[in-house]
């Protein structure tokens, strides 16, 4: 695309040069041409940018303020003394949710990120550093684990092994349920059938209506998955933006219900 919009840039410029049927020395020749070379690149670059905020969705004022709330009661929580591992989760998984908000533009809810940009790569990073702050202060906390292994198990092999562990907790609790299908889904994208297969064999076996689990088979062995009696409201599609240990939810919930009676609708 940048190529396609350099060389569209070029050839109009060349088009207008052109019809002017000027004569240069040949000493300026160099100048001018490294001179129009920069004003294509630039012009290229500011079409690419036209195109792609055209290309993008955008939350409405409504979405917008439900985030804003959300990271604005994060950030008081955070402040004060003792407020310990619940924040640093509330705010994980906030930003964990921003960062699958793919094809989607809106403001910011830290600064110098810019205004109206691409929502999803901006906050995978952050979402990691808040559930590595609160595994530090708790390092049994499953739900950071969790996560914070499923965000990096597509580079970190390490993180693969963390996410393959919570998988296979003994305790076969929801968590240990999102991180084998996620496992499965890692393996699914990757091409790898045979890993793909596995792991969704152990999420049926955690959730045996687990219809993640059996769309993502099907994709696999058409012939071998029945669909009759699936989970309707399978965790796997609801959990993204919503924080899933139950104290810190009820914590979450209430602060941001605070937060929406104070600021104006």
């Amino acid at each position: 695309m940048r190529a396609f919009l350099y060389s569209l840039v070029l050839v109009i410029a060349l088009g207008v040069g052109a019809q002017m049927q000027v004569r240069l020395p040949p000493d300026r020749v160099a100048g001018v041409q490294s001179g129009l070379e920069t004003r294509t690149e630039k012009a290229a670059e500011e079409l690419r940018k036209h195109v792609e905020g055209n290309r993008l969705g955008q939350l409405s004022s409504k979405e917008v303020l439900s985030f804003y709330r959300w990271g604005l009661a994060v950030r008081t929580w955070k402040k004060e003394r003792g407020a310990g591992v619940a924040p640093l989760m509330a705010e994980g998984v906030l930003m964990d949710c921003l960062s699958r908000l793919r094809g989607l533009k809106g403001f910011p809810l830290q600064p110098g990120r810019g205004i109206l940009r691409e929502i999803a790569g901006q906050y995978g990073k952050d979402a990691v550093k808040a559930f590595d702050a609160a595994l530090k202060i708790d390092p049994n906390q499953m739900e950071a684990r969790m996560r914070r292994a499923r965000l990096r198990a597509t580079t970190d092999v390490r993180a693969l092994v963390d996410l393959e562990a919570v998988a296979n907790d003994a305790a076969g609790s929801p968590l240990s349920y999102l991180a084998a299908i996620s496992r499965a889904a890692i393996a699914h994208n990757n091409g790898d059938t045979t890993s793909a297969i596995r792991w969704y064999g152990r999420a049926r076996a955690l959730h045996p209506r687990s219809t993640a689990a059996a769309v993502g088979l099907h994709a696999l062995t058409p012939d071998a998955q029945p669909f009759e009696g699936l989970d309707t409201d399978d965790l796997y599609y609801t959990y993204p933006c919503t924080v899933l240990t139950p104290g810190v939810q009820a914590q979450v919930a209430a602060r941001v219900k605070r937060v929406g009676d104070a600021v104006p609708r």
